[in-house]
């Protein structure tokens, strides 16, 4: 036989009987390695939970299915009746479990438990691989490169946060990444290996107490720890495969594709998608963890997410998101505040006085004194929340330097008036306090005399208006520390502090000296600004008298026009004028800039012995530093939507309340179309701006742009309006608009400045209207076209999104950019919004093309302002406001 003969069949035979005892020994060796894949709930996410493992059990149905419930069931579900195995944390050997459960709110919990569930499974299950999945993810194929690394003798598995960079100024950012830690512990595989209870007890160790989210000291539950975890231990698999947790953080570098009935990531098969963040109601906004994608831009991924949606809810998600988190109360029902539980965790003197059940304690933390001080029984109470709350803050410790001695009552004060707002106690928490301090000053009030009483008061209002003002510039910081549920509260201002920080007829100009009778003042308004005005601070003015009107609020008008360059022929409310300020409150309808100017003009008598509140605007996100003077000429100040409120309320001294302009537009019968020498037949796009309001801030050449690019210069079926107010004293803007709208026939310029009246016929005329700005202090336009019933097209930021959204407006995407130069009181260093100009596109051919669209979103947006924002209604809140104040 020659030596490079083939081999004989007996040879073959004996190396195919080899091959095949090979097969069979691995696969006899793979058959038996057990795994188990699990997942972690309360029960509000039960339909995440049966979702994810559903499609868990459509890929892999050789694991075996665990469900870890972080709470009680209560009745509300059976665990005999799911398609997987129901675990309760009394189960897991988790240490102290009482004492556990209450050191951490749900998130942590949630998180805290998942090494003692991989340790369970391992030791008392007798698991070779355990896999936790959030309840979050959907599986759309094997996870065979995790089984693969797992057979191999790879420790554990991790999928990063990101594979490419994240550069776009959009959240979450790289450094938002890197605070909540580098990788996704949503998934991880872990395998029986020689460190496995190594890792385990180490990550218990860790998890035991300091599973919180705390940004600021470097910890971000469970997940912020594994960051360490690829250098204390060798055999650890870094997945970067692109069709691994796919989620909104990687969705910039992974590109969704679809082939048949299959998706690929990158080219690369799909094996499961992190759905975090995702509203199973209305996915519209992809997550909430970001402002990166909607369903809009998002491309291909937008099938898979309301795919998954959809699912959800058919596993019941309407029901079980009602469902209450049994371990948010103590044992006799009271809420437990989660700053209570930051409270218990950092206090080792809690802890033991609170003993083995925690949960047995409200008493202690609502009614039990911090410290007794002997022979003392008629000390407001101090508790021991309170003193911890002191503790944590250096604003409240450097105001309140005695809090057990002479900053005792205004201390007690603060937190009456400032726990519920600023961290979310109830009144089982404040109530207290506020019984045992109402008990001591009564009691003190019997023995001080006049003049005393008067010197604490003066010392009361002084501490007041300290406080307020660390709390308004503390907020930026609440707001992170504080759950997110507290974020709301943070922006209703509590009334009773405002009344001692800026009580009625206490004026801020310091003419203290002066010893004259004060006089008697009617109880209403003077509304003091721009009343003739045709502009939009002189609108507001008289929006004002509209709403305080309906209301049947007393008030008058004092026509304030200095320095004022408008036309000034508005004479709505002439009837209502007065000549001096007879009422004990001034509104001033003049913004902030120019309050020195009126405090000039009107003279001190104006201001004195009133209640003085500016109706401010403004539309960026910080408020001019140079303005910060005029704070001193009102007591409060009152702004129409939450973008200005939230601006100013970061720098004012004073109480800053929502109080939105009430909409309602009389249309006047016989002026159409023709009346503007406008087709009668084409289907009409308005826009229109003031001058005086800046063209950069207003953008109408967007408008101009997008109506380009969706129409032809020939079509005669679809235009534009573009009216402009005030462009006589603007000529070059009126002549840059008409070079731009050249050789367009179906783009019509209105360049006058009009009567309300006929403004409304104009609105009323068109079909739509489009405000592509940049940014707005109220969006007074958009507000008035959709209660005429017509659909708005309009940037989504800034005030507007108060009534605007994407059921009943055409809401457009936008990035957030720096101006980069001044327009007028506008700084380079400022940000506002770039328009995302395609997306304008889609929606102005939908609402031409789509008349079912175009009528849903015409009928809802109209309901929105007749019934949120109508005259009855906003002059009611102004009506309330000050009787909270005593003022009316």
């Amino acid at each position: 036989m020659e030596a490079n003969s083939s081999p004989s069949s007996c040879e073959k035979i004996d190396i195919q009987r080899i091959i095949s005892l090979y097969i069979v020994k691995y696969i006899k060796r793979v058959s038996i390695i057990k795994t188990a894949v699990f997942t972690i709930v309360s029960k509000n996410y039960l339909s995440f939970a049966r979702t994810l493992l559903s499609s868990a059990k459509n890929h892999h149905p050789e694991w075996e299915q665990y469900l870890l419930l972080v709470d009680e069931i209560e009745g509300q579900f059976n665990p005999e009746l799911e398609a997987f195995n129901v675990v309760t944390m009394s189960e897991i050997n988790l240490p102290d479990l009482n004492k556990f459960i209450f050191r951490y709110n749900i998130l942590e919990l949630n998180t805290a438990v998942k090494p003692w569930m991989f340790s369970w499974l391992f030791n008392d299950k007798g698991f070779d691989h355990v896999i936790y999945i959030d309840p979050d993810i959907y599986l759309y194929d094997r996870l065979t490169e995790v089984e693969n690394a797992l057979n191999k003798g790879q420790l554990l598995v991790l999928t990063p946060h990101l594979t490419g960079f994240l550069d776009d100024n959009k959240r979450p950012t790289e450094t938002q990444i890197l605070q909540a830690g580098t990788y996704n512990l949503g998934f991880l595989a872990v395998s029986r290996h020689q460190d496995t209870n190594r890792f385990l007890e180490w990550w218990q160790s860790k998890l035991e107490f300091d599973c919180v989210v705390d940004i600021p000291n470097g910890l971000f539950v469970d997940q912020k720890w594994m960051d360490l975890i690829p250098g204390f231990f060798e055999d650890v698999m870094i997945l970067h495969h692109p069709g691994y947790n796919v989620a909104y953080w990687n969705l910039k570098h992974r590109v969704v594709t679809k082939t048949d009935n299959n998706f690929q990531i990158n080219g690369q098969r799909l094996v499961f998608f992190h759905f975090s963040g995702v509203n199973p109601s209305d996915p519209t906004a992809l997550s909430k963890h970001q402002d990166r994608y909607t369903l809009k831009n998002v491309g291909t991924a937008a099938i898979l997410v309301e795919e998954y949606a959809s699912n959800v809810m058919k596993h019941g998600h309407e029901q079980t998101k009602k469902w209450n988190y049994f371990y948010n109360k103590f044992n006799d029902d009271v809420k437990i505040n989660d700053f209570l539980r930051i409270a218990y965790r950092n206090n080792e003197k809690i802890q033991r006085i609170c003993g083995n059940n925690p949960f047995q304690s409200s008493s202690f933390f609502l009614t039990t004194q911090y410290r007794e001080q002997d022979g003392k029984t008629n000390l407001p109470l101090i508790t021991h929340i309170m003193y911890t709350l002191w503790l944590s803050r250096n604003d409240l410790k450097n105001v309140f330097s005695d809090i057990l001695g002479k900053d005792r009552l205004s201390f007690c004060h603060w937190f009456i008036d400032s726990a519920e707002r600023e961290y979310g106690f109830t009144n089982d928490y404040i109530d207290p306090v506020k019984n045992s301090l109402a008990f001591v000053e009564n009691d003190n009030n019997q023995i001080k005399t006049n003049s005393e009483s008067e010197n604490l008061n003066t010392h009361r209002v002084s501490f007041a208006r300290k406080i307020y003002s660390l709390a308004i510039w503390a907020k930026p910081l609440l707001i992170k520390i504080v759950p997110t549920s507290s974020k709301e509260k943070l922006k209703k201002l509590k009334e009773q502090l405002q009344r001692k920080a800026y009580p009625p007829f206490v004026t801020n100009l310091n003419n203290t000296d002066r010893n004259q009778t004060a006089e008697v003042l009617s109880q209403g308004i003077n509304l003091i600004g721009y009343s003739r005005s045709q502009t939009g601070v002189g609108e507001s003015c008289r929006l004002a008298a509209q709403s305080l009107n309906a209301a049947n609020v007393p008030f008058g008008i004092i026509n304030y026009n200095v320095g004022n360059p408008a036309s000034n022929t508005d004479n709505t409310w002439v009837n209502k004028e007065i000549e001096s300020s007879q009422y004990n409150v001034n509104v001033f309808h003049i913004n902030a800039d120019q309050m020195p100017v009126a405090y000039a003009h009107l003279g001190s008598e104006v201001f004195e012995n009133r209640y003085n509140i500016g109706y401010w605007h403004w539309e960026l996100p910080d408020f001019p530093e140079e303005w910060k003077s005029s704070f001193q000429f009102v007591n409060e100040i009152w702004v129409p939507s939450q973008f200005i409120m939230d601006c100013i309320s970061k720098k004012s001294p004073v109480p800053v309340v929502k109080i939105p302009h009430g909409i309602s537009l009389n249309v006047p019968i016989g002026i159409g179309r023709e009346s503007f020498k406008l087709p009668e037949k084409q289907f009409l796009f308005l826009t229109m701006y003031d001058a005086y309001s800046y063209q950069e801030r207003k953008n109408p050449n967007a408008v101009i742009d997008v109506f380009k690019k969706s129409f032809d210069q020939n079509d005669a079926t679809v235009g534009l309006v573009i009216k402009v107010n005030h462009s006589k004293d603007h000529p070059e803007e009126l002549k840059f608009l008409e070079e731009k709208i050249k050789g367009y026939k179906n783009i019509y310029i209105l360049a006058e400045t009009m009567s309300r009246e006929k403004v409304n016929a104009l609105i009323n005329s068109t079909d739509c209207f489009v405000s592509l700005h940049r940014s707005e202090g109220f969006g007074l336009g958009l507000a008035e076209a959709m209660y005429l019933g017509k659909p708005v097209v309009g940037t989504n930021w800034s005030a507007n999104i108060d009534f605007m959204n994407v059921k009943n407006s055409c809401v457009v995407d936008f990035e957030l950019v720096q101006l980069g130069k001044d327009y007028g009181p506008y700084k380079a260093y400022q940000s506002w919004a770039n328009p995302d100009l395609d997306h304008a596109v889609y929606y102005m051919r939908r609402l031409v093309s789509d008349p079912e669209y175009y009528q849903q979103i015409a009928s809802l947006g109209q309901q929105t302002i007749k019934n949120d924002f109508s005259p009855e209604a906003v002059g009611k809140q102004a009506e309330d406001r000050l009787r909270q104040l005593g003022l009316l």
